[in-house]
C-alpha cells in the first residue's frame, strides 16, 4: 500500500537508517559526551542572553565561529541537554545520508550500483578516520 505516493522500498532506507542512528548513538555516541555539541550549545545559551561568546576561561572548548552559528544553534539551547545531542546527531546522520545519496545520484554515468557506492564510502570515511591512517597524529 503506498501512502501519498510513496512506496515501501522508497520508504525502507530511511527506516533502517533511522534505526541504525538510534542503535548507534545508543550505544557509542551517547557514552563519548559530545563536547563539541556542548561548545555550540553553551554559546546558543550566551547569544541568546546577549553574553560574550568568545571567552578566554572556555579554554580549550572556546567557541571559535561566526555569531550567525551560535544563534542558529538556540533551538538547541531551549532542550534539555540530552535531548538536544540526540537531535543534533539525528539531524547530522539525516543530512549525511541525504549529501551522500544526492552525490550518487549526480555522477552522470554510474559504473556500480547506488548500495555498493555507499558502501564503499562508508567503509572508505571509515578507513580515514582511525588513528592509524595518520601515524604522525595522537588522537585522545
Amino acid at each position: 500500500m503506498a501512502i501519498a505516493g510513496l512506496s515501501g522500498r522508497r520508504l525502507l532506507w530511511p527506516i533502517v537508517l533511522a534505526l541504525v542512528a538510534v542503535v548507534l548513538y545508543d550505544t557509542s555516541i551517547k557514552r563519548r559526551g559530545m563536547v563539541d555539541f556542548g561548545v555550540y550549545r553553551v554559546a546558543a545559551g550566551r547569544a541568546l542572553a546577549a553574553e560574550t561568546l568568545y571567552r578566554e576561561d572556555d579554554g580549550h572548548y572556546k567557541f571559535k565561529y561566526l555569531p550567525a552559528f551560535a544563534f542558529a544553534m538556540a533551538p538547541f539551547a531551549w532542550l534539555e541537554a540530552s535531548t538536544a545531542k540526540a537531535l543534533w546527531f539525528g539531524l547530522s546522520v539525516g543530512l549525511l545520508a541525504a549529501l551522500l545519496r544526492w552525490s550518487i545520484w549526480a555522477i552522470p554515468r554510474r559504473r556500480r550500483s547506488p548500495t555498493v557506492l555507499i558502501v564503499l564510502t562508508l567503509r572508505t570515511s571509515r578507513a580515514a578516520t582511525r588513528p592509524r591512517a595518520c601515524p604522525g597524529v595522537r588522537l585522545p
